[in-house]
């Protein structure tokens, strides 16, 4: 279960979106969860997060994350 102030990664293409880990194109992306959203009628069942995330000129970006992008609890 991951929560606010979680330390996540995940895999998604140079765009975003997500992608098997094995595959080519996969890149691996880090942050820190600002938010998580469940779904209205099954609080079990996360349907989105919000990750703050570090990018080298860009300063600091909101990504989603999807569950389909497999996010993964990382140690700091």
């Amino acid at each position: 279960m991951r929560a606010v102030g979680d330390r996540i990664e995940w895999c998604g293409d140079i765009d975003g979106r997500p992608i098997e880990p094995g595959d080519p194109a996969a890149r691996t992306y880090t942050g820190i969860v600002d938010s998580v959203h469940r779904h209205p009628d099954d609080a079990d069942r996360i349907v989105a997060h919000l990750v703050r995330c570090r990018g080298g000129v860009s300063g600091t970006y909101l990504a989603t994350v999807l569950p389909e992008h497999r996010p993964a609890v990382v140690d700091s």
